[in-house]
């Protein structure tokens, strides 16, 4: 016999030329099985992956129907919900809300502004209450300047709390460290307790700056006026 390689040539077959092409290679062994008295793995073995193939495509076209039909619902679906935001929801809320920073802690945005930009810094911390009812103790309750509820809207990661001990009143958290003030702890949740262990600033005035600390830069966002309390 002549010097010949045989080749197959399945490899680029689509899927189902490549079934048909390996159905007829392995008829032809059995109509022919003086040519190769033996072939390993058998006509029969191939033959019965083949069946377990065409049972898989068909499990798989079963399923493939099924996730078009079921992208169809969803897209359906998306497109009733924009309508609710859109048609819906940002009409209303253009009608209730008062400014900027509302807009944007109900997760809405003000046409022509970059979904990206931070909220406006007159959102701050806002201190409602200052309980001085156990010596030697304060009590700060907080919510947020704009909605009056919650102390954290939600690009604010915590809220930082200095304090200063007498002196004069500060403009603002520099003048507060200049005067001796400094960090005094993390709010928290909507609440900080300030305990003085030093009986000796009993009577004396206590002020007090909030910071809100942005979840995205980790600095400062926005401060709170400079509220007080006497020492009790």
């Amino acid at each position: 016999m002549e010097n010949i390689e045989v080749v197959a040539k399945v490899s680029e077959l689509t899927e189902s030329d490549f079934i048909k092409d390996v159905k007829k290679k392995s008829n032809a062994q059995t109509e022919y099985p003086d040519i190769v008295e033996e072939l390993s793995p058998s006509a029969a073995t191939v033959s019965g992956k083949i069946e377990d193939m065409e049972t898989k495509i068909s499990e798989r076209d079963s399923l493939l129907l099924e996730a078009k039909t079921k992208t169809s619902e969803i897209n359906a679906i998306r497109k009733e919900v924009t309508g609710y935001m859109t048609k819906k929801w940002a009409p209303q809320i253009q009608e209730a809300v008062t400014s900027k920073s509302q807009v944007s802690l109900l997760g809405f945005y003000v046409k022509g502004d970059n979904p990206s930009d931070p909220p406006s810094p007159e959102v701050a911390p806002l201190v409602t209450k200052i309980e001085t009812n156990v010596p030697g103790r304060h009590t700060l309750h907080f919510v947020d300047s704009v909605l009056l509820k919650k102390a954290l809207p939600p690009s604010i990661l915590r809220i930082d709390v200095y304090g200063q001990t007498g002196g004069t009143q500060p403009a603002d958290l520099p003048q507060l460290i200049a005067n001796g003030g400094g960090y005094l702890g993390e709010a928290d949740k909507a609440k900080y307790v300030n305990t003085f262990a030093n009986s000796t600033n009993k009577g004396k005035t206590e002020f007090y700056i909030a910071v809100y600390i942005s979840k995205k830069t980790k600095k400062p966002f926005s401060y709170s006026i400079v509220y007080s309390a006497v020492i009790c």
